[in-house]
């Protein structure tokens, strides 16, 4: 039997910032909007749109879209926010008056255009000031064992009445805490080499006040390991193999899915299977399959130390959970891997339900922070299974090399909608992918970049972005495709038309073939 022992991990000291200072009873955050980085661009009929580098814009439907910014803070451990203020800053006149265009929403597959609905008078202050709140708290997350709160801040406003725009630097934010006890998280109890390493490397780099993680500690267990055999337990425990890979899928299709994890093992990735079938009857049941299965691999990452996750099976198999996002359901396996709070923190029958500007209320606390990656596998019948497996297979190991390190770049002109040539652009999804090639495609020699954009009035050396030329590219085989433009839950837009996410290439041997790109 394996012998357990407990340790203290404590996270290698952090490099002060000035960007945060950190006592037992709250955190301090400068928040900084530089003028010079703010555009004010004409639409080109006598109104403007306003624009920051780094920043979101604001979706207030009939309001205008205003600059503001996400802060995520890291709380003292075992601490909750308490309360929060702005204090200080340096207001400056961008303009003394001027006409702003109305934010008018995001067109979805129902031909209805949608963005956050907030009466008026909650929107704007009392001196007719967009927005009345400069500072919002939009919920507070667990990831990974860190504890970490989400701000928006909004440092530019507008004056309906008279059009002054105006930005406030330098403000500080306040974020006061006190004890809170939450056990809805998930709580890693095994210990795994390099995990806290690597969570600590990334929650620094998620946060305004990264040196406040070195002062979180964690008892996680360390379980000395049996140069046996690979034996994970039964269930999920401190007893036996960890396991670093879980698929999940039904018992149909379970030997195929063993053949992927005996795979994985060998490649030395720790893989195991188990059956929606012996989930439900061996684990903790939810209030559908969906959570019962989260539940399970919930417990999975707790104790076996899990890392990946493959839905084995179509949403037939594994059900999806629907998200409530601006007045529509949107289908997402983020719920299996965001493991924190149940998603439903009201419990009603409607789950993934966000923030509620008007109220400040956090509705189902809906955790956004992943603690496993989570893919999936569309299969429902043991062929599919045993195709995607033998792809999968064939990918890792493969005979055709030079295709992966293409790169198919698909942008498309996103404001104004619809475009035509010569329309003033004022968001173009080619520039966004533009930067991205400039920042990481270029500069690998490894890697070839192929740009399909709309807008070839700025990026003439790129190919004319259309439905045929889409497909032309992605029948030829390409390793990523990353589109920047309009969409939906099952297609992307691109240029004359529309392309279904579940497209399947008409040549037979494309459909056996280990070419598989992977979608951003």
């Amino acid at each position: 039997m394996n012998r357990l022992r407990a340790i203290a991990l404590i996270c290698a000291a952090a490099m002060f910032s000035a960007a945060g200072v950190s006592s037992a009873s709250a955190v301090s955050i400068r928040i900084d909007a530089d003028p010079s980085s703010i555009d004010i661009v004409d639409d080109g009929q006598g109104r403007f749109i306003v624009r920051a580098e780094g920043m979101n814009g604001t979706e207030y439907l009939g309001m205008p879209s205003l600059p503001y910014r996400v802060v995520s803070v890291l709380l003292p451990q075992g601490d909750e926010v308490a309360a929060f203020r702005l204090e200080g800053g340096r207001t400056i006149e961008l303009a003394a008056s001027i006409e702003l265009v109305p934010f008018g929403g995001y067109l979805f597959d129902d031909g209805i255009r949608r963005g956050v609905r907030i009466p008026a008078d909650e929107a704007v202050g009392e001196d007719g000031v967009f927005p009345a709140q400069r500072v919002r708290h939009t919920g507070t997350s667990s990831w990974k064992g860190f504890r970490i709160a989400t701000f928006a801040v909004y440092p530019v406003a507008y004056n309906l009445s008279t059009g002054r725009l105006e930005v406030t630097d330098g403000m500080t934010l306040v974020v006061d805490t006190a004890p809170g006890v939450r056990d809805d998280y998930a709580k890693r109890e095994r210990h795994v080499d390099g995990f806290r390493e690597k969570s600590l490397e990334d929650v620094r780099g998620a946060v305004v006040n990264p040196q406040l993680a070195s002062s979180y500690l964690f008892d996680d267990i360390v379980v000395e390991r049996d140069e046996r055999a690979f034996l994970p337990s039964y269930m999920p425990g401190l007893e036996g193999s960890a396991v670093r890979y879980l698929i999940v899928t039904n018992e149909e299709m379970a030997p195929e899915f063993q053949r992927l994890a005996d795979w994985k093992t060998r490649k030395g990735i720790p893989a195991a299977v188990r059956t929606i079938e012996w989930i439900e009857q061996n684990c903790r049941a939810g209030a559908d399959l969906g959570e019962t299965i989260r539940n399970f691999i919930k417990d999975a990452y707790e104790k076996w130390g899990i890392e990946y996750v493959l839905l084995g099976g179509d949403t037939e198999v594994i059900p999806e959970r629907l998200a409530l996002v601006m007045e529509e359901f949107i289908p997402t396996d983020m719920y299996y891997g965001c493991l924190d709070g149940s998603w439903n923190a009201d419990c009603d029958d409607i789950w993934g339900e966000g923030y509620i500007f008007t109220t400040g209320d956090p509705v189902d606390e809906t955790d956004l922070y992943a603690e496993v990656y989570v893919g999936r596998f569309p299969a429902t019948s043991l062929s599919d299974a045993q195709l995607l497996v033998d792809k999968t297979m064939a990918y890792e190991a493969p005979s055709d090399i030079p295709y992966k390190s293409d790169f198919l770049l698909l942008g498309e002109v996103i404001q104004p909608d619809p475009y035509t040539p010569g329309d003033k652009i004022s968001t173009d999804g080619g520039a966004y992918l533009e930067a991205i090639d400039d920042l990481y495609l270029q500069s690998n020699p490894d890697i070839t970049s192929i740009r399909l954009y709309e807008n070839l009035t700025d990026f003439p050396d790129a190919i004319l972005l259309t439905r045929a030329s889409t497909l032309s590219h992605m029948d030829a085989g390409v390793n990523h495709v990353i589109h920047a433009g309009h969409g939906g839950k099952y297609n992307m837009s691109v240029g004359d038309g529309s392309i279904c996410l579940l497209y399947t290439s008409p040549s037979p041997r494309d459909r056996t073939r280990s070419r598989m790109p992977s979608s951003a």
